[in-house]
């Protein structure tokens, strides 16, 4: 069953604390299924800004056009700033059995960093990966 469960108290404007939980069972985007997604997060707003923290797990990733497929994956958020203007997104992720075309890992790890200033995104990715043989290779190219 989807659902969500907002809670907090104090002015929206400024000093507001509160808590976000939610939960959906399977979600279609753009020919790929997402499996069950949950979301716990704190929700504070200091100086009209708004500011998100908190882990996001998804149970599982397919998309049958590019054949990608994630078992499942976990993200730690942090959002700042409703709009992004001068602000930066920071998803730390691990993912396991992650495939894409034949290419397999048994897990992926890191961070992504986004960052918006004058009107560009700078994006920042520190993301390690391993396969179960300790190699990571492609099954058509003759790899092990």
């Amino acid at each position: 069953m989807d659902s969500f469960r907002f809670a907090g108290m104090s002015s929206l404007a400024d000093g507001f604390e509160g808590s976000i939980l939610g939960s959906l069972l399977l979600l279609n985007i753009s020919n790929c299924a997402i499996g069950e997604s949950q979301l716990e997060a704190i929700i504070t707003v200091e100086g009209r800004k708004p500011y998100l923290d908190g882990p996001l797990t998804i149970d599982g990733v397919s998309c049958e056009e590019s054949a990608s497929e994630v078992e499942t994956a976990s993200f730690d958020l942090k959002l700042a700033d409703r709009n992004l203007a001068g602000s930066s997104v920071t998803v730390g992720l691990n993912a396991n059995a992650l495939s894409q075309d034949g290419f397999k890992l048994s897990g992926v790890d890191g961070e992504i960093e986004l960052e918006r200033r004058d009107g560009l995104v700078i994006a920042k990715f520190n993301l390690g990966g391993s396969s179960r043989s300790g190699i990571c290779s492609d099954p058509g190219q003759g790899g092990s």
